[in-house]
């Protein structure tokens, strides 16, 4: 006699193992694709920095330095907070110390360790500096784990006060020491 049995069971036990080890594929080889792609380390990193930078193309002189922390998402956008202070004589005399909120991209490529792309920008809009706007492009190198100091070598920035001194555009080149954990 044939007795009912369920689905599938008709199968023999070396062939039910053989099925599903082609459904699911063993831990071993997501552990070694990870491994070997190395660019994704944590979904969520904290971060800290400091930079500072002078106007190597600009009417006048300025300078320009800040200090700031956030997050690093995935390995690839980072979300800052911070204050910059902000002093420029020449055409503009001014002096300024504003909150920044930056947003940027943090690319380390995944053949070169160590080594990240940086494209972002910090954004200010304060009674005293009606817009301030600084778009940075550059590199990182980490000489360190967790460890980077960045050279953004031209970055153009963009001060509008309210008290109606004007506009201003500079192009500045600045240094970065940030480390994430």
């Amino acid at each position: 006699l044939h007795s009912w049995s369920p689905r599938g069971s008709h199968r023999s036990e070396p062939a039910r193992q053989e099925s599903q080890a082609q459904r699911h594929p063993p831990a071993r080889y997501a552990v070694d694709f990870q491994w070997q792609c190395g660019w994704r380390r944590a979904t969520v990193r904290g971060i800290i920095g400091l930079d500072g930078g002078a106007c190597v193309l600009s009417p006048g002189s300025c300078f320009s330095a800040g200090i700031r922390g956030g997050v690093r998402l995935y390995n690839l956008a980072e979300l800052t907070l911070g204050l910059r202070v902000i002093q420029g004589w020449g055409v503009h005399d001014y002096a300024r110390a504003t909150p920044v909120l930056g947003i940027a991209m943090h690319g380390e490529l995944p053949n070169f360790r160590g080594f990240a792309l940086s494209l972002g920008g910090q954004f200010s809009r304060t009674a005293a500096m009606d817009f301030y706007a600084n778009l940075l492009l550059g590199f990182r190198i980490a000489p360190a784990t967790h460890w980077w100091i960045g050279v953004f070598p031209i970055h153009p920035t963009y001060l509008s006060w309210s008290d109606g001194r004007g506009d201003l555009w500079t192009i500045q080149s600045s240094l970065d020491l940030s480390a994430d954990f």
